[in-house]
């Protein structure tokens, strides 16, 4: 039996400081990816305010059945959704995207049961493959800020650690030391009016200084 529609609601978690940064960084986009579609509130919302291609993908079939559903209704032909793990979907994506595109990756796709957070092999697809990326890893442990809400699996909090491991042993196997960016929350209060808070990370690499847009949203966690 196929899940009812919620309500319509904007991407994001609702959250008006990150939506506020991705719009920033759309805007010299090419492309918006994402990996878990869930029920396609935040690709549609990407469509909806960004005239670039959105990918998304997701392994179980009710949720992109629903992203398609949502997409079609709202007539946002942009939208672009698969029925592929995550890992098949990037690697589809990368031979079809060209070297040079911008990307910007929305990275919340989670292992079967939450048993493997498959993010750290989808950052070394990312960073083994493309020159330039921004990429938002969802579910993310914020130090310091308890009222972020974060993904554990195992027993193992999602970390900027982990984050930092994946990229930087990627990026030395490949011979691409690139000037990694690393940024978290910059903000405490919550915004959303359906959604707590959600801890999330942003990676920039090839794309140049974004200081500027991010000042007073988010603070850097790491750079190389």
């Amino acid at each position: 039996m196929p899940r009812k529609h919620a309500p319509d609601r904007p991407g994001f978690h609702g959250d008006k400081y990150l939506m506020e940064i991705m719009d920033l960084l759309l805007r010299g986009a090419d492309a918006f990816v994402e990996t878990g579609c869930n029920r396609g509130f935040t690709a549609c919302h990407v469509a909806g305010r960004h005239d670039i291609p959105v990918y998304t993908c997701d392994v179980r079939k009710p949720a992109v059945d629903e992203t398609i559903e949502r997409a079609e209704r709202l007539s946002l032909g942009s939208v672009h959704t698969h029925h592929k793990d995550s890992l098949a979907f990037l690697q589809h994506l990368h031979d079809e995207l060209p070297t040079e595109a911008l990307v910007v990756y929305h990275l919340d796709a989670h292992g079967p049961r939450n048993e493997e957070w498959i993010v750290p092999k989808e950052l070394a697809e990312i960073v083994s493959t493309r020159g330039k990326a921004v990429i938002l890893v969802d579910d993310v442990q914020v130090p310091g800020k308890p009222q972020f809400q974060n993904n554990v699996c195992k027993g193992v909090p999602y970390t900027h650690d982990i984050i930092k491991e994946a990229v930087f042993e990627t990026a030395k196997k490949n011979g691409r030391m690139l000037p990694f960016r690393f940024w978290q929350p910059g903000y405490e209060d919550k915004t959303s009016w359906f959604h707590p808070l959600v801890g999330w990370e942003l990676i920039t690499y090839g794309v140049g200084s974004i200081t500027r847009q991010l000042r007073g949203r988010a603070d850097v966690a790491e750079r190389s």
